[in-house]
């Protein structure tokens, strides 16, 4: 659970599969920033950037309607302002409940 995940120093493991609700998202014009805490500094976030980004800008222009969303992440987990995943392929995330607009 992404929640289990704020505020911890180092990941539990190097490849992570983590579920949780998108509480927030910043759009930088060069990199999204996922964020599922309340603060961006010591929670878990997924990193979006380079040509993954414009692949989700194209497919999925407006991200704020996934605040709110469950979805699940995999992928090699590191530390910047907390436990982070960078999102590189389609693959790596996907929505639990129901996507929540169509494509």
């Amino acid at each position: 659970s992404a929640a289990d995940l704020d505020d911890s120093p180092t990941a539990p493991s190097p490849f992570m599969v983590v579920e949780g609700m998108v509480l927030d998202i910043f759009e930088g014009r060069e990199r999204w920033f996922f964020n599922f805490g309340p603060d961006y500094r010591t929670d878990f976030t997924v990193s979006l950037q380079n040509k993954p980004l414009r692949t989700v800008r194209q497919l999925w222009p407006d991200p704020a309607n996934w605040v709110g969303q469950r979805v699940r992440v995999q992928g090699y987990v590191d530390v910047w302002n907390g436990l982070f995943i960078e999102w590189e392929f389609p693959q790596q995330l996907c929505f639990i409940d129901t996507v929540p607009y169509k494509l």
